[in-house]
C-alpha cells in the first residue's frame, strides 16, 4: 500500500545506514523500531532510554514522510532553537546528503537549519522552548524529539497545528 504503510520500505530503499554510508537503512539490532514504523495510528508515542536510535529513526521518518506524502508540512520539534539548528546541520543534512533520492529532490533555495523543502513538502525544524516557536501553519505531521524537555503547554500548542486534520489523518510521533 501507499502512504504511511510504505514508510518502512521507503526508508530501507532511500536512507543510508547512519553508521555506514555504503549500506541501506537497516533495523538490525533495533528491530523494535519496525513496530514504531508499522504503527499507523494517528498518535505514536515512544518512551525510550538515551542512545537507543530513536532520534535517528525520527529524523528518517520525517524525511520519509516528506517524500511519500506530497504537499505536506512536517514539524520537527527539539528542546530549544539552538539545539534544533545543531541537530539540523549535524543530523538532517548528512542524512539528506547520503541519500541519492533525497539529494535529487531537495530544493537548494529552501534549505536552511530551520526550513527544508524536499519534493513538494516542507520540513520545519524548531525548538520547543516557547509557544511562539509553534509556527502558525497547519501541519501534516508533528514529530517531537525529547518531549521531556518541552513544557506540556508548549507541546499542546504544537499539537494544535494538527487540528485542521481529521483524527485518522493526524500523524504525531512523540
Amino acid at each position: 500500500g501507499g502512504g504511511r504503510q510504505s514508510l518502512e520500505k521507503w526508508m530501507v530503499q532511500n536512507i543510508a545506514h547512519p553508521k555506514d554510508n555504503n549500506r541501506p537503512w537497516s533495523f538490525k539490532g533495533h528491530e523494535y523500531q519496525q513496530g514504531i514504523i508499522r504503527d499507523t495510528h494517528p498518535w505514536v508515542v515512544t518512551q525510550k532510554c538515551a542512545q537507543s536510535g530513536v532520534s535517528e529513526l525520527s529524523l528518517s521518518v520525517a524525511l520519509g514522510l516528506m517524500a511519500i506524502l506530497p504537499n505536506s508540512n512536517i514539524i520537527y520539534v527539539l528542546q530549544n532553537a539552538r539545539y534544533a539548528r545543531v541537530f539540523a546541520a549535524s543530523r538532517f543534512d548528512p542524512a539528506i546528503q547520503k541519500s541519492d533520492r533525497l539529494k535529487a529532490i531537495v530544493d537548494r533555495d529552501v534549505d536552511s537549519t530551520s526550513l527544508k523543502k524536499i519534493g513538494s513538502s516542507f520540513l520545519h525544524i524548531t525548538g520547543g522552548h516557547s509557544d511562539s516557536s509553534a509556527i502558525s501553519i497547519p501541519a501534516s505531521a508533528l514529530i517531537v524529539d525529547e518531549a521531556s524537555f518541552i513544557s506540556p503547554g508548549v507541546l499542546g500548542t504544537f499539537s494544535s497545528r494538527l487540528e485542521h486534520l481529521k483524527e485518522e489523518e493526524k500523524i504525531l510521533y512523540h
